[in-house]
């Protein structure tokens, strides 16, 4: 593989995983299928209608919330999956939401205010990390294999089996390919 296309394939993977973040971190609303039509990606994510209807937002939102605020269902949540309370120092999970403050003091960066408000183990806040990871062009991979490999597989599966609105269908197939690749 050339230098450019290997940087080009990086580039798209940072671009997924925030775009990744973005949807772990909150509903969809119009503004994310705006952007999703722009980049000409709707139907991935089982999303072909257009506009987006009052409706259609409400539904999504609902399932939203029942997947991935409900505690039980799919929570994004390395603690939910590997134990230990989320933030906590207890099992697998607590580990993993121990590293993340070191990891923002080496990259000497601050979390933006929604990120910040996340548990350290939300599956939102470790994809964005990654991505900036990825871009500052080490620790990536360890960090991929520390804190997010040994828990999100199973959080994908679960998200497939819970699924029912189209887009969070698609979401679980886009995730399991981005934590494949």
């Amino acid at each position: 593989m050339s230098v450019a296309s290997k940087e080009s394939k990086q580039s798209a993977q940072i671009g997924l995983l925030r775009l990744l973040a973005r949807i772990y971190l909150k509903e969809v609303d119009e503004e994310l299928v705006s952007f999703l039509k722009e980049q000409d990606c709707l139907d991935v994510f089982g999303l072909s209608f257009s506009p987006w209807s009052a409706e259609q937002e409400d539904e999504a939102a609902v399932e939203y919330c029942r997947l991935f605020i409900t505690p039980g269902v799919c929570v994004p949540l390395a603690s939910a999956f590997l134990g230990g309370a989320k933030g906590g120092s207890k099992g697998e999970g607590g580990a993993v939401a121990l590293m993340v403050p070191g990891i923002l003091e080496q990259l000497d960066v601050s979390l933006e205010p929604k990120l910040a408000e996340l548990p350290n183990d939300h599956l939102s806040l470790l994809f964005s990390l990654w991505a900036l990871l990825l871009e500052e062009g080490e620790g990536g991979e360890q960090f991929k294999e520390l804190c997010i490999e040994p828990w999100a597989l199973a959080f994908v599966v679960r998200l497939e089996e819970e699924a029912q609105h189209p887009f969070y269908q698609g979401l679980a197939q886009v995730t399991r390919e981005c934590l494949q690749s």
